[in-house]
């Protein structure tokens, strides 16, 4: 089973004028060279998720890779980067703190714990890079153990303190069948 899509969310450091996706944008073409993102580490879906938004935006921004989410967000807050990809679990304290400024999310729709942030598909269509933890067996394990992992998986998402949980993390629960795993992968 597919559990959990992980988005991202992109954070702005305080200086940064830009209160959306459009803004951002306009501020990146307005300042050719002069703006950076971070990431966790070079070639991460973090990584992908800056040169995607460059592609489809038609912006040229920095990339500048950190060891890890704790030091690409503490120098995004303290303003040594001008934005950030990271998971919105990880972002929140800084975002609840008015230390960074969610601009946008990187799923196809919203997410809950952030409603008001609009995702970037909003803006650019097609627009989405999530990442996903499933769980998956050995091939020629047997059908019905199969499918009894993943009931029993799809039971525990279903449970409300999980369900809450995982939303306030930012996750969205899938917990898809096997066949849609299959197809997904």
């Amino acid at each position: 089973t597919n559990a959990v899509k992980v988005p991202n969310v992109l954070t702005v450091n305080m200086d940064v004028p830009a209160k959306n996706i459009q803004e951002l944008v306009a501020y990146a073409k307005a300042n050719p060279g002069k703006l950076t993102y971070a990431s966790s580490g070079i070639g991460n879906a973090q990584h992908l998720t800056g040169e995607m938004l460059n592609k489809m935006a038609g912006i040229s921004v920095q990339h500048v890779p950190f060891k890890g989410a704790s030091q690409q967000l503490a120098d995004t807050a303290g303003k040594h980067v001008t934005y950030t990809f990271a998971s919105i679990g990880a972002s929140l304290p800084f975002i609840q703190g008015g230390k960074l400024r969610p601009i946008a999310v990187t799923s196809l729709t919203r997410a809950s714990v952030l409603p008001d942030v609009p995702a970037i598909a909003e803006t650019l269509p097609g627009y989405e890079f999530t990442t996903w933890q499933g769980l998956l067996a050995p091939i020629k394990t047997p059908r019905a153990i199969v499918t009894s992992l993943s009931e029993r998986v799809k039971k525990s998402l279903a449970v409300t303190e999980n369900t809450k949980r995982f939303a306030d993390g930012g996750l969205d629960i899938v917990a898809s069948t096997p066949e849609e795993f299959t197809a997904h992968l």
